[in-house]
């Protein structure tokens, strides 16, 4: 007590208004307690305290056996449980520092809180502390609290960039269009649950849709069947998940037929193979080689333009005299060590490739890479990758170029001039201008695209 700071007044006070409320709740089912401080009987520590103990007087009814089994059952409980400092709604709340090393506090809620009423208590707890709080900043990280406290709209957007960030940050390209499907999907009932198997439960309830093989995808199937059964509930099979599970064509994206088909031959399990002896084999070894060979290639012509460079920053690149800042080349471009790694890398890939080659995973990532400095790189990327190959421009003849090919069976080329170009400019519109005035005056030939 000495820790809280709690005084025992103020614990009685606290229990006899929450044991009132809770009463008046209960349409006085419970009977009425007389709750004091007073005297302990037991205990050394107690005695020399007169006012240690709390003490609960209830009137003995006619049925005294009857009201000692409330008493235990009800009474009791509800008074240990009683809430003395703090707020049942949170479970915990924890110190986080940010990047640029400022402190936020982040409340978690506990199993008391009613959902969609967590954002709306966490104010209202703040109400003493309201002018200490930056409000604007502050939010609530469920979707659904978004919903329910600032409106759809809020939930809305709240959702589009929550999932964006997220894609984003386990490196997986999703066109914004498709984010903008799913959150219109998610809001057209008029209310938004998020993205969740509770979210989408609620969705179908609201828009009267039949699903009970989507909905034992999300949940426990036994249980979804029964009560389907029960409900003598119908699926017409009609979404993606559902219509694949069956073997049936999916109505959604580019579809195309999709078979389940069994071979007849019972599953047999590969045998286990030694690390060692696998590393060992020698069609890995060969792969590991030509792997290594290729990396090699490249980075040589790297390291002897880098070599160039003398203290001031100087090189000589195919016969002319240029000059960089050294911080410049320094700043780390994506995934390459700096501005002059990047322009080698996708030279190299134009050159080591032959006419319509598909490039490997390895390089395909490398100019995916690329493609986010280049000023139209999101409409070059389009509904996303399929591989990417060489080829000519049109209005290029005599140069190579990089071709996309889309997942829509478009196509499209783009220019790593003008990837390095939107690297330069990220870097520094000073060291942008430099390699716009090279390119220019060719000084440094690259493949015109």
């Amino acid at each position: 007590m000495k820790i809280k700071r709690l005084r025992l007044e103020f614990i009685v006070r606290e229990i006899i208004d929450q044991y009132n409320t809770l009463r008046k709740q209960l349409n006085n089912a419970i009977p009425s307690v007389s709750i004091s401080n007073s005297k302990c009987s037991v205990g050394n520590e107690c005695v020399k305290n007169q006012t240690c103990c709390v003490t609960m007087v209830v009137q003995v009814e006619i049925n005294s056996m009857s009201q000692l089994d409330v008493i235990k059952e009800r009474v009791i409980p509800s008074i240990l449980a009683t809430l003395l400092k703090g707020f049942l709604e949170f479970k915990n709340v924890k110190v986080q520092c940010q990047e640029d090393n400022e402190l936020v506090l982040k409340v978690g809620m506990s199993e008391h809180c009613k959902s969609g009423k967590f954002w709306a208590t966490l104010q209202n707890a703040c109400i003493p502390i309201m002018e200490l709080i930056d409000w604007e900043r502050s939010r609530p990280e469920r979707v659904y609290d978004n919903f329910c406290s600032y409106g759809i709209d809020s939930a809305w957007k709240f959702f589009v960039e929550s999932v964006r960030s997220t894609t984003d940050a386990i490196g997986r390209n999703i066109h914004r269009q498709h984010l903008l499907v799913v959150a219109d999907c998610l809001s057209v009932s008029g209310q938004f649950h998020g993205l969740s198997s509770q979210g989408l439960k609620q969705q179908r309830t609201w828009l009267s849709i039949s699903s009970p093989f989507s909905e034992a995808c999300f949940s426990r199937p036994a249980h979804s069947f029964i009560n389907a059964a029960k409900r003598d509930s119908v699926d017409n099979l009609s979404g993606t998940l559902d219509a694949i599970a069956w073997g049936k064509e999916p109505c959604a994206g580019s579809s195309g037929p999709f078979k389940i088909l069994y071979s007849g031959k019972s599953h047999e399990t590969k045998q286990n193979e030694h690390i060692y002896d696998f590393l060992h084999n020698p069609e890995v070894q060969a792969l590991e080689k030509n792997v290594m060979d290729t990396y090699r290639k490249r980075t040589e012509k790297t390291s002897k333009r880098r070599s160039a460079l003398n203290s001031e920053g100087n090189a000589t690149i195919n016969g002319g005299a240029i000059s960089f800042n050294q911080k410049f080349l320094n700043a780390k471009v994506g995934i390459w060590e700096n501005i002059i790694d990047m322009r080698t890398s996708l030279q190299n890939m134009l050159r080591e490739y032959t006419l319509n080659e598909v490039v490997t995973e390895q390089d395909k990532s490398c100019l995916m890479e690329a493609l986010k400095f280049h000023p139209r790189g999101y409409d070059k990327i389009g509904v996303g990758i399929r591989e990417i190959k060489i080829g000519v421009n049109p209005g290029h003849p005599s140069s190579r170029c990089f071709i996309v090919l889309r997942n829509d069976d478009t196509t499209a080329d783009f220019s790593y001039n003008k990837c390095v170009l939107g690297a330069a400019n990220s870097i520094s519109p000073e060291l942008g201008s430099y390699i716009e005035n090279r390119r220019s005056n060719r000084a440094v030939r690259p493949h015109q695209l």
